[in-house]
């Protein structure tokens, strides 16, 4: 572990197995995607919540110089690996940069949503890509509260997640290469990480069990 990291409360009690997720009756199944451009850099993570915990259950990364269509077919992979299908996304999030896979205007998570939906043979897209809370403070305000619901318990990483694991192992604050995969996730919570006190954190949504 690097000292000074930013992540003290990750401990190996935060790391589970894929029986764990077992535990949960989900109310929520998210992905979330940070659009990092080079290699190693563009991360989805699946999410599944029940209401008072959160687990990353699982994650993949693109290849340097992929496309939306290619992004699009590792994020449905990923559901498919753990039985779930695009109706089973209750909410998505995606960064808003990346201007290098963008194209005549449209923003990443646009094309994304398309590259899905043509996937899924779709006529519209199966769920909104939405964009995350990015304003002034927010990456350290975020960092924080997630470092507050590992602490907690709230917050678990399955094994699958290796990048995951060793950005929260080493990441101080400063390592852009370490930074692609905490802010997928922080993406992904973005809206429970920085709700005001005694707002409702989880949006009405049909149960869902895995």
């Amino acid at each position: 572990l690097t000292e000074s990291r930013r992540f003290v409360s990750f401990t190996e009690g935060c790391v589970v197995d894929d029986s764990f997720c077992a535990t949960m009756k989900a109310t929520e199944i998210r992905l979330c995607w940070d659009h990092g451009e080079g290699t190693n850099n563009q991360v989805c993570h699946l999410l599944i919540g029940d209401g008072r915990r959160w687990i990353v259950a699982d994650e993949v990364i693109s290849e340097k110089g992929s496309t939306p269509s290619m992004d699009a077919r590792l994020s449905i992979g990923l559901l498919t690996r753990w039985g779930l299908t695009v109706d089973h996304v209750t909410a998505a999030y995606g960064d808003t940069n990346s201007a290098g896979k963008a194209g005549s205007g449209s923003s990443v998570n646009a094309l994304l949503e398309a590259a899905i939906a043509d996937i899924s043979r779709r006529s519209v897209p199966p769920f909104e890509i939405r964009r995350p809370n990015k304003r002034a403070g927010s990456v350290a305000a975020g960092e924080r509260a997630m470092n507050s619901l590992l602490r907690e318990g709230q917050l678990f990483v399955t094994l699958r997640c290796t990048s995951l694991i060793h950005s929260l192992q080493h990441y101080t604050g400063s390592e852009q290469d370490l930074k692609h995969p905490i802010d997928s996730v922080r993406y992904g919570l973005s809206d429970v990480l920085l709700s005001p006190p005694g707002s409702d954190k989880l949006p009405p949504t049909r149960l869902l069990v895995v």
